[in-house]
């Protein structure tokens, strides 16, 4: 799977510890409590499908092994 650029940038921010919720009808990014900044759902769209990213107990998702070696490759 190709990602774009606002997806691989959610990926590197996602590997920084920040975590995806759905929260008030929008995909944010959270970390210890904090809500970070909104994002468009297409951005987060393809991520899960592709296990790019992984859901946690607590129902946010954040980057799976695949998504960290995603990021890594010179392939986009």
């Amino acid at each position: 799977m190709a990602i774009t650029v606002a997806q691989r940038e959610l990926l590197r921010e996602m590997e920084k510890g920040w975590e995806v919720m759905f929260h008030a009808g929008n995909y944010r990014l959270t970390k210890d409590g904090e809500l970070g900044n909104k994002l468009w759902p297409s951005t987060f769209y393809g991520l899960y499908d592709n296990d790019l990213v992984e859901k946690l107990p607590n129902g946010n998702f954040t980057i799976s092994n695949d998504g960290k070696r995603k990021i890594r490759s010179k392939s986009r």
